[in-house]
């Protein structure tokens, strides 16, 4: 799910608002999309983990 999101996003980006001048700043804003998908991801992965450790400890 989050790679097709990202894959329509950069299309949305570079036909909308990128020149050809600007390829350096659309992979930043890509590479910058993939960084908070990771983070969030992660985020989520490890507090179900935490909840699940402790629902089953109790």
């Amino acid at each position: 799910m989050p790679k097709i999101f990202l894959s329509l996003t950069a299309k949305y980006l570079e036909r909308n608002f990128l020149s050809d001048s600007q390829q350096l700043e659309k992979y930043s804003i890509i590479k910058l999309l993939i960084q908070i998908f990771k983070s969030i991801i992660i985020f989520m992965l490890k507090n179900y983990f935490l909840l699940t450790c402790m629902i089953n400890y109790k």
